[in-house]
């Protein structure tokens, strides 16, 4: 599961992807990269990284379920990318079933604003949710 930057160096958007099948897949540990130490490190990584597809998400976090990988993201956006959105995808149908998600998506402010769509990359139903942070 990853944390990244939306793209487009514009909309402060956030995705978080890699949700696994169900919450009670398993994530990998992740190793502390410490590289944003100052307000500096962050504002550069803001103005320079945007669309790059890399995590602002730098501490460590140990082998967890994709559930409590997930509310430690949202913990982390909260506290450092406050007044924004936070972007789920999830799908449906052919090899894969996401739905268990949508029930604590919800639980935990995600609505689905869009309604589903069929990927045209795959065939599955796919599932879009948004939460806004303040």
């Amino acid at each position: 599961m990853r944390l990244v930057y939306h793209g487009g160096k514009c909309c402060g958007v956030k995705t978080i992807y890699g949700m696994g099948v169900n919450p009670n897949s398993k994530c990998l540990a992740i190793p502390a990269r410490g590289w944003l130490k100052t307000a500096e490190d962050l504002n550069r990584l803001y103005r320079e990284a945007y669309d790059s597809g890399k995590t602002p998400f730098d501490q460590a976090a140990p082998q967890e379920t994709a559930l409590a990988r997930f509310d430690r993201f949202l913990a982390y956006a909260d506290w450092d990318m406050s007044r924004g959105a936070i972007e789920v995808v999830l799908a449906v149908g052919g090899f894969i079933d996401q739905s268990d998600w949508f029930p604590l998506l919800e639980e935990r402010g995600f609505v689905n604003y869009v309604p589903p769509f069929i990927n045209s990359n795959s065939g599955n139903m796919i599932h879009i949710y948004h939460r806004i942070t303040k």
